[in-house]
C-alpha cells in the first residue's frame, strides 16, 4: 500500500517536471530579433552622425555647385529671337458690301427711219465713240431717189412761180387803161400766189428727203463706249435701239445694304471696291428710295475714269464709317490660347547684354491686313516677331535683330463688320 502511493507520487513530481521544462514562452525569439533589429538601426545612425562631425563641409560644397550650375542653367538664353516694335496701321470702321457694276447713264439709239434695211454696222461692244460718229449705215437708194425726186419737182415749182408772176407784172398795168378786166387780175395774182405755195411745198419735201437720206447714217447722240449692238446686216429697221451706249463710259457701283447699314451711308461718303487686290475708291451718289425685292436699299458708288472694271462684274466693297491709327505687329508674332490672344514680350535682364526674359502678354487684335494685325500693344512694347510657339515663360532669349519686320503703315478693317 504505501509502495503504491510512493510510486504515484512520483510520477506526479516526474509529469510537473516535465510540464515545466516543455512548457517554454513563444514570445521571447521574436523580441529577440527585435531588439537585434533595433541595434542594427541605431548603429546606422550612429555611423552617419560620426560621418557628418568627420566632414562637415563636404554637403555645403556639393549644394553650392549644385546651386551654381541651376543658375547658370537659367541665365542661359534657350535661343535667339527676332524682336519687332509695333509699327502704325490705320484701322477703318467699315461696314461690307456687294453688287454689280452698272452704267451710271445710257443712251438707246434707234434707227429714225423705219423699214430701211441696214446696210453697214461699223462698230462693236466697246467700242470708244464721240458724239455724232456713224454707227450704222441703211441702204440709201430709195432716200436718193426720192431725194432727186423732190429736188425736181422744186425746180418745176420754181419755174412755174416764175411764170406766174410773170405774166402777173404784163397783165396789171393793162387793168390801168381797161384793156383788161379786174376779175381777169385777180386770177392772175391768185395762179401767182399759188405758185409761191407750191415752191414752199416743194422745198419742204427736198428738206425732208434730204433729212431722209442723211438719216440712213445711224451717229451716236452722246460720246460713250457701246455697251450693247443688236445691229445686224440686212435687219430691217423698226424702231427697236440698235445700240446702247454707256455715256462718257460713267460706271457706278451699285451696292445692296440692309436698311440698318444704309442709315448709316450719307451722300459724298467714300466706298472702297476691290477689283482684284486694287483697292478703288468711289463716292455715294444717291441712295435708292425704294428698297428691292430683298428688301435691300441699294447705294449707288460712281467709279473714277480709268477704274479696271467693266458693267455687269459683281464686286465687293465697303463702306468707310471713320478711321484711326493703332499699332500693328506681324501674325505670326501672335499666338493663340484658349481663344485668347497673346505676345512674348520682352524684358531686359541684369545678367548680361542682349539677354532678355519672355512674359507671356495678352492683347486684342483689332483688324488684320494680310500677315499684319492691329492690336492694343504701346507703340514701345519690345516683342517676339516670330517662332513664338517654341518659346515658354520666363525662358532667356538672346535679342539677334530688332524691327526687322517691322509692318509699315496700311489700312484695313475692323473685325467683325
Amino acid at each position: 500500500m504505501d509502495d503504491k502511493n510512493s510510486n504515484e507520487s512520483l510520477e506526479k513530481r516526474l509529469d510537473g517536471a516535465f510540464d515545466k521544462y516543455t512548457k517554454f514562452p513563444w514570445w521571447l525569439p521574436i523580441g529577440a530579433l527585435a531588439l537585434v533589429a533595433l541595434g542594427l538601426v541605431m548603429g546606422l545612425g550612429i555611423g552617419r552622425v560620426s560621418d557628418g562631425d568627420k566632414a562637415p563641409n563636404d554637403n555645403v560644397v556639393g549644394t553650392s555647385v549644385k546651386s551654381l550650375d541651376y543658375q547658370e542653367a537659367n541665365t542661359a538664353p534657350v535661343m535667339s529671337v527676332e524682336a519687332i516694335t509695333p509699327g502704325s496701321a490705320v484701322i477703318s470702321d467699315a461696314i461690307d458690301a456687294s453688287g454689280i457694276i452698272a452704267a451710271r447713264h445710257t443712251a438707246q439709239v434707234s434707227g429714225r427711219v423705219t423699214g430701211a434695211a441696214i446696210e453697214q454696222v461699223l462698230v462693236e461692244v466697246g467700242d470708244q465713240v464721240r458724239s455724232g460718229q456713224v454707227l450704222a449705215i441703211l441702204d440709201s437708194s430709195s432716200f436718193k431717189d426720192s431725194h432727186i425726186q423732190a429736188q425736181a419737182d422744186l425746180d418745176q415749182a420754181i419755174a412755174s412761180a416764175e411764170k406766174a408772176h410773170a405774166d402777173l407784172a404784163r397783165t396789171e398795168p393793162l387793168l390801168q387803161i381797161d384793156a383788161i378786166s379786174r376779175q381777169q387780175v385777180d386770177a392772175y395774182r391768185t395762179a401767182a400766189k399759188q405758185a409761191d405755195a407750191t415752191v414752199i411745198a416743194a422745198k419742204a419735201k427736198v428738206n425732208n428727203t434730204a433729212t431722209s437720206l442723211n438719216n440712213a447714217k445711224i451717229t451716236a447722240p452722246v460720246s460713250g463706249i457701246i455697251s450693247e449692238r443688236q445691229a445686224q446686216v440686212g435687219v430691217l429697221t423698226s424702231g427697236n435701239p440698235l445700240f446702247t451706249i454707256i455715256k462718257d463710259g460713267a460706271l457706278e457701283w451699285q451696292a445692296t445694304l440692309a436698311p440698318n447699314n444704309a442709315a448709316k451711308i450719307s451722300i459724298g461718303q467714300e466706298a472702297t471696291i476691290m477689283a482684284g487686290n486694287t483697292p478703288i475708291i468711289g463716292k455715294v451718289t444717291r441712295l435708292s428710295p425704294t428698297a428691292n425685292q430683298g428688301r435691300e436699299i441699294t447705294a449707288h458708288v460712281a467709279i473714277p475714269q480709268g477704274a479696271p472694271l467693266s458693267a455687269g462684274m459683281y464686286q465687293t466693297g465697303k463702306f468707310v464709317l471713320s478711321q484711326s491709327s493703332a499699332p500693328a505687329v506681324p501674325t505670326s508674332a501672335i499666338m493663340t490660347t484658349d481663344g485668347y490672344d497673346y505676345v512674348w514680350s520682352l524684358t531686359p535682364t541684369d545678367q548680361a547684354e542682349g539677354l532678355y526674359k519672355v512674359v507671356r502678354t495678352k492683347v486684342d487684335i483689332l483688324g488684320y491686313d494680310g500677315d499684319k494685325a492691329a492690336t492694343n500693344l504701346p507703340p514701345d512694347a519690345l516683342i517676339v516677331a516670330k517662332s513664338a510657339g517654341f518659346l515658354a515663360e520666363n525662358d532667356i532669349v538672346r535679342v539677334a535683330t530688332v524691327n526687322a519686320n517691322a509692318p509699315h503703315s496700311s489700312t484695313h478693317q475692323i473685325a467683325g463688320q
